[in-house]
């Protein structure tokens, strides 16, 4: 925000890649950056009478907004009968990805996505044309200002850049059958 509580100019730069070494091997990469932010954020509890910020997730950082902020995401998705001739790497498949998001970018709906890393995995196990093994896992570790559970919490709050960090991890195990 500038010194009259407006916003300041909002930009966003960004750029993808995407490349495929092999017939079903695809790699692709994201970075982005944002410079201010793009609007307010408000969230309501009561129905919408009543409306808090939550611009708060991204205005603890040490210039409040203002600079620039990344965000950045890598995925590879494969078969592993591109990279050897045999029955059960035919059948298999993989996809791995990672995100980070500093806290501060600001882009379309992604407040609540801020202070994030993600990572993770799938894997696909084609037993025959009607069977199927799926197992996943993803995580992720959030870097997250303490802005609740009300406005006034936050403002009493001595120490306005003072983070907690959570993780959270889930792995399944699928089975299809068409």
């Amino acid at each position: 925000r500038d010194d009259t509580g407006g916003l300041d100019d909002y930009r966003l730069m960004g750029a993808d890649l995407s490349w495929k070494p092999r017939k079903r091997t695809t790699f692709r990469a994201e970075i982005a950056r944002s410079e201010s932010t793009d609007a307010g954020n408000f969230i309501s509890q009561d129905g919408g009478l009543t409306f808090h910020g939550l611009d708060a997730v991204g205005f603890t950082v040490p210039d409040a907004g203002r600079g620039g902020h990344n965000a950045l995401k890598v995925e590879l998705e494969t078969t592993l009968g591109d990279f050897a001739r045999n029955e059960i790497l035919e059948a298999s498949r993989v996809r791995i990805y990672a995100q980070d998001m500093d806290r501060g970018f600001h882009s379309g709906g992604t407040i609540l996505e801020q202070g994030r890393t993600k990572f993770g995995g799938q894997a696909w196990y084609k037993l025959d044309d009607k069977n199927s093994f799926t197992l996943r896992h993803d995580a992720e570790i959030a870097s997250l200002p303490r802005v609740g559970p009300t406005p006034e919490t936050v403002a009493i709050n001595p120490d306005k850049l003072l983070l907690d960090e959570r993780a959270s991890y889930v792995t399944t195990l699928g089975y299809l059958h068409d």
